[in-house]
This record gives C-alpha cells, sequence and structure tokens, in this order.
C-alpha cells in the first residue's frame, strides 16, 4: 500500500520517532543505575581507647559523634567520595583516616590532618590499624600487605604480604589474626623472633548460597577471647554478623534490620555496626538487641542517601522497561509498514463493487493485535522490574522486561508474516455467499452454510461441514472456514475454470 515514496517516508516517520525516542530513555536508565551505584553508604568506623568520641566515614566527609550519638563536629572532603573501602582508627588522641585507594594514610588532630609517613611503602588505601604500646600494624584492602610502623612514622618492616583484600587485623601474644576476603577466611599468623609462620586458616563461614554466598570476612572486633566478624558476599550487597570462640568455631548472630554489615567498632560492651546498604550505624548490644546510632541530625543524613539511591533503583529499569516498550512498538509498527504489500489488483479492479464486506487478513490486523499485546503486557513486565530494581538487581530487572515484552511481540509478527493468503488472496461475504478475489481469476463466488458465524474474523461454529459449491456440485468440503482459506486455501487450488 503505497507506491508513492513520499506517503512511505510519512508513514516511516512516526515508527521512527518511537525507537528514536526509546534511544535517549535507555539512556537516561543507564545513566542513574550508573549514578546509584556511585552513591555509597558509610564504609568506616572508630571509637577512641575511651569510648567518648566515635568517628564515621561516608562520601568524602567524616563525621564525628558522641557516645550517646550526639552530632559534634563534620570533616569535610576529608576522603575520597567515590572510595569503595575505607579506614579509620583512634589511636591515642590522633584520628587515622584513609582517603582514598591512591592516597597515603592521614593523621588527623582536632585541628589539622598531616601524612603519616614520607616512607616509600607508606601505608595507602583502606587501613586497618592495631596499635601497640610503641608499634602500629596496619593491614592495607588495596595494596594487599600488612605492615609495621613505628608511631612517628619510620617503617620497621612488612611481615605479611601473601593476602588478599585484607580487612580487620588484631595482635594477641604471638598470635596475629588477619580478615582476608580473598581466601574466605579470618587467618591466624605465628610471630616469632625468626618471623613468622605460614598463615591457618582460623575461621570460616558461608551462608551456602550457591550463587552469591556470604563468606568473606571484612572486619572484626575482640569479644571476650573470641571476636564478633562480619562477613559479606562478593558484590559487597548483603552480609551477617558471626561470633567466633577461641577456637574458631562460628556461630550466626541475628541483628534484626540488618544488610550489610562493612566495619565494626566496641563501643563499651556494645558493637556499632555499619551497614552500608541501609546507610545507617546499629548499636548492637550482647544480647543481640540492635537500635539505630546516632542523633535525628545524623540519621536524616545517612537517610537521604539511602532514600535516593533506592528511588534511582528503581527509576533506572523503569526507564529501561519503557525504552523496551517504546522501541518494541515503533520496531512492529515499522515492520508492519515496510513489509505491507502493495494493493491486490483484484480488489483495485473491484473496489467499488456493492455489497462486498472484505474481511482483514491475519496480517492486516497484526497492527491491531500487536500494541494490545504490548500494553497487556507492559505491567506484567514493569511491575516486577521495579522489584527487581528495588532490590538492585537491575539486570534481572531489565532481562524479565526484554523477555516478556518479547514474547508479547513474537506472537502478532509471526502470525503476521505466516498467514498471509497466497497470490494475493482476499476474503469478502455478500449476500451469504463467500466472496473470493485473486489477481488470477478475479472475483468468485461460493455459498455459505445457513449457520451463526462472525463474518469479521472467518469464525464459523467448529465441527461444520462447508461445501463450496460450483455450478451445483460441491468440490470440497472443510470442517471450518479457516481450515478451508488458511493457509493454502486448499478449495482454489481444486476449482477449475
Amino acid at each position: 500500500m503505497g507506491h508513492d515514496p513520499d506517503s512511505l517516508k510519512n508513514a516511516l516517520l512516526k515508527p521512527a520517532l518511537l525507537i528514536v525516542l526509546a534511544l535517549p530513555l535507555l539512556a537516561a536508565g543507564l545513566f542513574l543505575r550508573h549514578h546509584a551505584g556511585s552513591i555509597v553508604g558509610p564504609l568506616a568506623i572508630a571509637v577512641d581507647e575511651a569510648g567518648t568520641r566515635v568517628a564515621v566515614a561516608r562520601s568524602g566527609k567524616v563525621y564525628h559523634l558522641d557516645a550517646d550519638g550526639a552530632s559534634r563536629s563534620v570533616d569535610e572532603d576529608l576522603l575520597d567520595p567515590e572510595a569503595r573501602h575505607a579506614g579509620l582508627a583512634f589511636v591515642g588522641n590522633e584520628l587515622f583516616a584513609s582517603p582514598d585507594p591512591d592516597g597515603d594514610l592521614l593523621r588527623c588532630t582536632d585541628t589539622a590532618c598531616s601524612l603519616f609517613s614520607d616512607d616509600e611503602y607508606a601505608p595507602r588505601g583502606a587501613v586497618h590499624v592495631f596499635a601497640e604500646a610503641n608499634r602500629l600494624w596496619f593491614s592495607e584492602t588495596d595494596t594487599e600487605r600488612v605492615q609495621r610502623y613505628f608511631p612517628d612514622g619510620r617503617r620497621i618492616d612488612m611481615p605479611v604480604s601473601d593476602l588478599t583484600r585484607p580487612g580487620s587485623l588484631w595482635l594477641e601474644g604471638d598470635q596475629l589474626y588477619v580478615a582476608n576476603a580473598g581466601s574466605n577466611e579470618i587467618r591466624r599468623y605465628r610471630m616469632h623472633k625468626r618471623g613468622i609462620d605460614e598463615p591457618e586458616a582460623f575461621a570460616t563461614f558461608s551462608d551456602g548460597d550457591e550463587h552469591a554466598p556470604v563468606n568473606q570476612p571484612c572486619c572484626f572486633v575482640r569479644d571476650g577471647d573470641g571476636f564478633i566478624a562480619a562477613f559479606n558476599d562478593a558484590a559487597g550487597r548483603q552480609g551477617t554478623l558471626v561470633r567466633i570462640d577461641a577456637s574458631g568455631a562460628v556461630e550466626p548472630l541475628a541483628v534484626a534490620g540488618l544488610e550489610n554489615p562493612v566495619a565494626l567498632a566496641r563501643l563499651g560492651d556494645a558493637v556499632l555496626v555499619v551497614d552500608e546498604e541501609r546507610m545507617q550505624v546499629l548499636k548492637v548490644t550482647a544480647d543481640g538487641t540492635a537500635s539505630v546510632f546516632g542523633d535525628e541530625a545524623f540519621r536524616t543524613v545517612l537517610g537521604d542517601g539511602a532514600s535516593l539511591r533506592a528511588s534511582l533503583r528503581m527509576a533506572g529499569p523503569a526507564l529501561a522497561v519503557l525504552a523496551a516498550l517504546l522501541a518494541a512498538l515503533g520496531g512492529s509498527w515499522l515492520l508492519q509498514r515496510v513489509g505491507q504489500r502493495r494493493p491486490d489488483p483484484a480488489l483495485v479492479l473491484h473496489a467499488d463493487t456493492e455489497g462486498i464486506r472484505w474481511l482483514p487478513r491475519e496480517s492486516d490486523r497484526a497492527g491491531v493485535h500487536l500494541p494490545w499485546a504490548l500494553v497487556v503486557s507492559t505491567p506484567l513486565a514493569l511491575l516486577p522490574a521495579l522489584a527487581a530494581g528495588w532490590l538492585g538487581q537491575a539486570g534481572i530487572a531489565a532481562l524479565w522486561a526484554l523477555l516478556v515484552l518479547g514474547i508479547a511481540a513474537a506472537r502478532p509478527l509471526i502470525v503476521a508474516s505466516r498467514a498471509r493468503l497466497p497470490n494475493d488472496l482476499r476474503v469478502g461475504t455478500r449476500n451469504r455467499h463467500l466472496v473470493v478475489a485473486d489477481t488470477d481469476k478475479g472475483l468468485r463466488e461460493f455459498p455459505l452454510p445457513q449457520v451463526q458465524w462472525d463474518e469479521t474474523e472467518l469464525r464459523p461454529e467448529p465441527d461444520l461441514s462447508i461445501p463450496l459449491v460450483r455450478n451445483g456440485q460441491a468440490l470440497f468440503h472443510a470442517p471450518t472456514l479457516a481450515a478451508a482459506l488458511l493457509p493454502q486455501l486448499a478449495p482454489a487450488q481444486r476449482i477449475k475454470r
């Protein structure tokens, strides 16, 4: 339909416009997903030896609170906002802070910060600290080593370098404990005068999930003669707390409201837990009771970040689904226009014939079926996609949406491509006769049985024997008109002039 190039161009303009509009929506969805991933919750926490000062690191800032959670001050732009790991530790009255993956460790007082050491091996990246009377131990997550320094910044040695993403460390007598995420274990090294022995696995844990197991330790704090430790999954989206006794036996701790612990600090008899996913700090008492730590101002700052990230995680998949819907509608519309056949010569010849009601081909109806199929399927795709996006599974959300929309679009397109009558046939009715028009034989009429049937879609009652008669002789019987006419039009092939 449409030999005129200008009319064809106009016919293709609208579906092409839908496809073009889908591109910025898809780009916006991808951007929002990336932006959501760049919003990081709190990553590190430290409590001074007296238990009176608490420091929390998030988005380049260090928030200072007292033991009751009241806000005291904020160090602006002290750390890298894009950092995925961070370290904070109090050593005496000084705060040791890890600025970014490539930055050297900072030593901060109440008035200023300076580099801890100008040594070429100076601790850098996310640094965990253990302080002895006259030595400092540093576990470096990004540079994957343990080093010892004097408090004045002079380097002693590098006793351990066989680590992968190490976290917390603790020295007890001649036993050095290090959380080693890469090997899914808390390691124990025996120290002696001649050096250090090969490590042994002191404690391991896994929740048994085959796809995303929670089995990588990030941090621990002393708890009696054992430890309380946090284990996470490889993606850093979920985790749990466990209690480890002196022998290394592990017992999971059920803490209500905890999703992804990434840092721990002891505050008196309680443990402060940084939950990066929920962007809050929990105070967990010895009996396992958890409460949100911090005053209203501090909780609001963290809560605003959590709300924004959750909204962006939903908006990204939603825009991607809408982009897929527009692209599917535009693409199907475009395929229909491009694949539309030239007018039937028989129809052109008999266009003015009165009384003929031309029935639509299935291919003609594809433009009707397809939009409705996509409109009905969109909520089926969109609602689960939004739920998956809320949980942070943007990839699953997009795949689900594309799968549902693809299935919805496939059937009308396949029907449209397969159900075309041969030889440009057109079928209609007139005076309870079936009218068949084709290029070679023009118009032919066949009497229809006296039954109730839907003339708009060739749907007579089932289980009929429909005679197709010429000159008073039945040449063919079919149970339905569809069997008689689609897809091969067997009666027309058997009737001779």
